[in-house]
């Protein structure tokens, strides 16, 4: 079982893909939520690592509405309606679009639907900013 996990939700290539810092505010690390009109209400934390650790508590798309659901992720949910699943322990997902596919049932882009409290998203506050540091250390 922890292999197939680590090999479906953890693995990555340190050259498949840029990693980007997780950015802080005051000291802790930048909640990120997905609501939407079907009940979802996730939140999750942003890591250094790339991935994304969403958060017990978080209510999303229960296995008979969400084709992305896996039997890692059904093993740590408590299912509270026909819809709708909580999550009962934090979950790390490799990527965002991976934890917003999950959460939603469709297919997301996880940099755009996982969005601060202010409704910044994910893209903004982490790659964006990144990009931004990087060009400018390159002009000194």
């Amino acid at each position: 079982k922890d292999e197939k996990f680590a090999s479906k939700y953890t693995s990555r290539s340190p050259q498949s893909k840029k990693q980007y810092p997780t950015p802080s505010y005051e000291g802790t690390n930048l909640e990120f939520f997905i609501k939407n009109k079907n009940g979802v209400n996730a939140r999750a934390l942003y890591l250094k690592n790339g991935m994304m650790r969403v958060l017990a508590g978080s209510e999303f798309m229960s296995k008979q509405q969400n084709p992305f659901m896996s039997s890692d992720v059904e093993n740590v949910v408590k299912v509270i309606s026909d819809n709708l699943c909580r999550l009962i322990e934090d979950f790390d997902f490799s990527t965002p679009s991976r934890a917003s596919k999950v959460m939603t049932g469709t297919s997301t882009n996880g940099w755009v639907v996982w969005k601060t409290s202010e409704g910044k998203t994910l893209d903004e506050i982490v790659r964006k900013k990144f990009e931004e540091d990087e060009d400018d250390s390159c002009l000194e």
